[in-house]
């Protein structure tokens, strides 16, 4: 790197799919806040520029748009190729949650970026045998590309990389770092939410992530029913969207409970959102290391989590872990349990923790 100081160096990343979601939500935290008189940005999509980008963009950057890789790979290959080789780029940050796609790596070995980073943000596979097929396949190949290796938790280092990058002196946890002062709890704004929402007299129980089967939304909505039982002046928010959402709006009919569980969709108020819930309820079947459990926690906000979730996730004292085999009647315990507790400032610890993206950008790429 040290022939790299004293010019702006160019980084090419890569990543970022059409819905915005944890990942997304990520890699734009850090961009916004790299510093532009150190850093051009070129972002590469595929076919369209994501609406997403409009708002949650806050930088110059420049979007490079490649074809879909399914319905033409050969074209896709050589618009990676081509861009990678007319870019001048020092860095290619490359950002997986499977190895089914690592050209943009490829490309990068192929015309000698000197820095080419493999980031892991996920444990487990998400797809069909056919993309755990190609993960393994490429996961053995990996190091012949990437010369960096970052995950945002062992769990998705190992899943990502395997034992021995883990274990080498090119690997590195990087913090799923976000704008903490935005998530700050503060009463005078939970009260503001609560009262516009109509939620002053009511139990918030929240969840934000995208509606996928990794998630597990079907538990949720169980352990939220049996909570319901007990306490009736409850609601459920749910944030996001995603192919499952009509499934599960439809298991909330069959359950009765239409009037308790609100869907809100895509949010670009999350912050404030957080701030009118009591609780976070987050049963997913794995993770590499949730955002939101991040900004979660920056809120002040208890946390009721599935015990497939890293530890590493446990900033604070605010997260409680269950077992996703324990009755539902555990669940529930764990809610009621977590609602005692008073809500206040965890800013600090966040910050000290790593977490604050306006802290630890500048380190990113150093």
């Amino acid at each position: 790197m040290e022939e790299m100081r004293g010019k702006v160096k160019k980084v090419l990343i890569f990543g970022l799919s059409s819905l915005y979601a944890g990942v997304e939500a990520l890699i734009l935290n850090y961009v916004n806040h790299l510093d532009e008189n150190e850093y051009a940005v070129d972002l590469v999509v595929t076919e369209r520029k994501p609406e997403y980008l409009d708002d949650k963009l806050l930088r110059n950057v420049d979007i490079r748009i490649v074809p879909n890789r399914v319905r033409n790979y050969v074209a896709y290959v050589k618009s990676m190729d081509k861009i990678v080789k007319t870019g001048g780029y020092d860095i290619i940050w490359a950002n997986f949650c499977t190895l089914t796609d690592i050209q943009v790596l490829k490309s990068a070995q192929k015309y000698d970026v000197p820095i080419r980073i493999a980031h892991s943000h996920n444990s487990e596979n998400m797809g069909s045998f056919l993309v755990m097929a190609t993960h393994l396949m490429n996961k053995k190949k990996i190091i012949q590309y990437a010369n960096k290796f970052y995950a945002c938790s062992d769990f998705a280092g190992e899943f990502m990389f395997g034992r021995e990058i883990v274990e080498s002196k090119d690997y590195k946890i990087i913090p799923n770092a976000i704008e903490a002062s935005k998530y700050r709890f503060t009463p005078e704004i939970r009260e503001q939410i609560r009262e516009k929402m109509q939620l002053s007299n009511k139990i918030v129980v929240g969840h934000v992530g995208r509606f996928h089967f990794q998630k597990n939304h079907t538990q949720l909505i169980k352990i939220y029913k049996k909570f319901l039982e007990k306490k009736s002046n409850s609601i459920l928010l749910l944030v996001g969207t995603g192919n499952l959402m009509d499934e599960i709006k439809q298991l909330v009919h069959r359950e009765g409970i239409e009037g308790n569980v609100l869907f809100l969709g895509n949010r670009s108020d999350v912050n404030d959102l957080m701030q009118a819930m009591d609780v976070l309820l987050f049963p997913s079947l794995f993770e590499g290391l949730p955002v939101t459990l991040i900004e979660a926690q920056a809120a002040g906000l208890p946390c009721v989590i599935s015990d497939k979730i890293t530890k590493q996730a446990q900033i604070t004292d605010l997260i409680k872990y269950e077992s996703l085999d324990a009755p539902l009647e555990n669940w529930v315990d764990d809610i009621e349990q977590s609602l005692l507790i008073k809500r206040s400032d965890y800013l600090g610890t966040i910050q000290n923790a790593g977490y604050d993206v306006c802290e630890c950008a500048t380190w990113l790429f150093d």
